[in-house]
């Protein structure tokens, strides 16, 4: 904004009594209004990460954020990092990647298998979920499973009582599913299926946040 003096500024001596000209300007986060994209806000109102942002004397709201990695001006109290993880390569704003945006002319140098190896696979393992045959968009069933393929199905998942301790379906609909992919051993013997248990979910805030943690911490519910 356009202080009564002739300067533009952002506090309140270019925003206050006496302004004159675009007064309706926002910061783009200030202590009350932190950054939504998770990052720090800066006193001066913007958004971003490292020293510049994320520093005691500059930071006024969420202040805890870091970085995937340090493009070599963050320095360590402001990095999850110090590099990227699986060598992949670390973006000018400190996030991980693969592209030419983060890489540039320094493509990440993949893994790959010895071309002079004999060894041969002998073991693929699938991963069927329950939920995909209930999808309203490209549902797939056990009968959509690939034969020929792999050596071990995981059906994922069924849960666990948290008051009884029992292995239980899911979901209801799943017992059918059950029987549907086992059956698929009848047409490839060297199927072996399996069953997960718990799901990514079984830990969130709900009845089974701790049903693992009371599981192994009993004899009897074992």
């Amino acid at each position: 904004m356009l202080s009564q003096y002739g300067f533009c500024g952002t506090d309140a001596a270019h925003c206050g009594t006496g302004y004159l000209s675009t007064c309706d300007y926002k910061l783009g986060c200030d202590a009350s209004n932190p950054c939504t994209d998770g990052t720090c806000c800066s006193k001066f109102g913007f958004c971003g990460l490292g020293q510049d942002y994320c520093s005691p004397e500059t930071c006024v709201a969420g202040c805890g954020a870091k970085s995937d990695c340090d493009p070599g001006t963050y320095g360590a109290d402001y990095v999850l990092y110090e590099k990227c993880p699986l060598n992949v390569c670390c973006f000018k704003w400190g996030y991980c990647g693969t592209t030419a945006e983060f890489c540039a002319d320094q493509p990440v140098k993949r893994p790959a298998c010895d071309s002079s190896s004999s060894n041969s696979v002998s073991r693929v393992v699938g991963y069927y979920e329950g939920w995909a045959s209930r999808r309203f968009c490209q549902a797939f069933i056990p009968e959509d499973i690939s034969l020929g393929v792999y050596t071990h199905i995981n059906f994922a998942f069924a849960s666990i009582d948290p008051n009884t301790f029992a292995v239980v379906p899911a979901e209801d609909g799943d017992v059918d599913l059950y029987s549907r992919v086992t059956a698929l051993k009848q047409q490839d013997q060297a199927h072996k299926v399996y069953i997960a248990i718990g799901g990514w979910t079984f830990n969130d805030p709900g009845p089974t946040a701790t049903t693992f943690s009371n599981l192994v911490g009993s004899t009897a519910n074992q």
